[in-house]
């Protein structure tokens, strides 16, 4: 695959967009239903214990990915070219609400918290504050408490042609100064199939 130094895809032949032309002046033009795209997720960051304890996540949601880029192929389905898929949810976020009986509580501000890629399959990665993470150990800040909303960029790259591609994984760990690292938290990085659902950012 094509990386640039900073781990951007480059040399990418976009999927072809296309412009309905407009009406004569006077003829109303029906606009199209948006095909619902991939769900909006969270990550929402918390502890094991009130102000102290092990970082943990609410929930872990699978990112659903959707085709961003065809290197190298031909056609809408990119013909003898690799495809990169990749999409922005499930993202970091702060806690709503506290649950005892997870447990997960609120962290208290000023807590900078940072992931760290601990396992990852091949042509999987998540680029988190600009930061790409394909290799294990590599790190990135999220961002600090109270303002902890991030949007990553997760994706994998698959042989054009293909369908329906195998799911992808990798996993992450979250760190901060002050609490026990959480445990590894898997995440499945799947193409979007449709359909809709999860909480907004």
């Amino acid at each position: 695959m094509l990386r640039a130094a900073d781990g951007a895809y480059e040399d990418s032949e976009e999927f072809t967009i296309v412009f309905v032309p407009l009406a004569d002046e006077g003829e109303p033009t029906p606009t199209p239903t948006p095909e619902p795209g991939p769900p909006h997720t969270s990550l929402r960051i918390g502890s094991t214990e009130p102000l102290e304890g092990k970082l943990t996540v609410e929930s872990v949601p699978v990112a659903f990915l959707v085709p961003m880029a065809c290197l190298g192929g031909t056609g809408d389905e990119c013909e003898g070219g690799t495809v990169v898929y990749g999409y922005d949810s499930p993202g970091f976020n702060t806690l709503q609400e506290e649950n005892p009986s997870l447990p997960i509580y609120f962290l208290p501000d000023g807590v900078e918290v940072r992931v760290e890629l601990t396992a990852v399959e091949p042509d999987a990665s998540v680029r988190v504050s600009g930061v790409m993470l394909d290799q294990v150990g590599e790190q990135a800040v999220v961002n600090t408490t109270p303002e902890l909303p991030n949007h990553p960029a997760w994706q994998f790259a698959a042989p054009g042609g293909d369908h329906h591609p195998a799911d992808r994984h990798l996993s992450i760990r979250l760190h901060a100064d002050g609490f026990e690292s959480s445990d590894e938290i898997p995440i499945t990085l799947s193409v979007f199939e449709g359909g809709d659902g999860g909480d907004h950012h």
